[in-house]
């Protein structure tokens, strides 16, 4: 059996800056993965950006999202539903 796990990123601590707690994972044994957690006010957002691997979005049941290519290409992207039918309940009209 594993001993007792120390809490890294307390998700009930005030935010850094913006509104995320970030876990860099060379910080913390080599660990081969990064992320954020983030409690975003509505109508806020990161400055337009790149990473030079693939992110992951992990959008909590019943939240909006919204997603919008910026570039002056086409975005390609892979959307995963973790259920076996993909449902959408649409809140704009396109």
């Amino acid at each position: 059996m594993r001993g007792a796990v120390t809490p890294i990123i307390n998700a009930h601590e005030p935010a850094g800056s913006w509104t995320t707690r970030g876990f860099e994972g060379d910080e913390h044994g080599g660990a081969a993965v990064s992320f954020f957690l983030s409690d975003a006010p509505p109508g806020s957002d990161p400055n337009l950006h790149t990473h030079p691997y693939a992110e992951v979005f992990v959008t909590p049941s019943g939240t909006p999202d919204k997603f919008v290519s910026f570039g002056t290409g086409t975005l390609g992207w892979i959307i995963i539903h973790p259920d076996e039918r993909m449902t959408t309940e649409w809140i704009e009209d396109t």
